[in-house]
């Protein structure tokens, strides 16, 4: 079982804040479910299909709710509460070479590169 908020987190994951409450809406009236504090596995297995139905580009939150579902099915209650729970792990920056490793050091410390120049938007002198 997982709670409301942390269905709200799932799909936080593909939808910003506001529109994560509309779509979760949206898939619960699709699923014919009502909005509750816990849900179990068949309620999370019709949430993910009814969303499937609904939204788009959501194949990676319908897959995290249908693996939460099983795992709450099997009997992993407490680590599917735990896992759902758990945010996403963010990919790490590689950093810049340094000098040392044979790249240019101001390269390196250098955050965001200069745009190059074009023609768009300059004003062109009068004859």
């Amino acid at each position: 079982m997982i709670s409301h908020d942390d269905l709200l987190a799932i799909m936080e994951t593909r939808y910003d804040y506001y529109s994560a409450r509309v779509m979760t809406r949206e898939a619960l009236a699709a699923a014919r479910l009502e909005q509750k504090e816990r849900y179990d596995a068949s309620d999370l297995q019709a949430f993910a299909e009814a969303l499937s139905r609904v939204g788009e580009r959501v194949e990676a939150v319908t897959a995290r709710l249908q693996a939460l579902a099983a795992e709450a099915s099997a009997g992993g209650g407490k680590k599917a509460e735990a896992s759902a729970a758990a945010p996403a792990a963010e990919p790490a920056n590689e950093a810049a070479p340094t000098q040392a490793e044979g790249g240019d050091a101001a390269a390196a410390t250098e955050e965001t590169p200069t745009p190059p120049k074009s023609g768009k938007g300059r004003r062109r002198k009068k004859k």
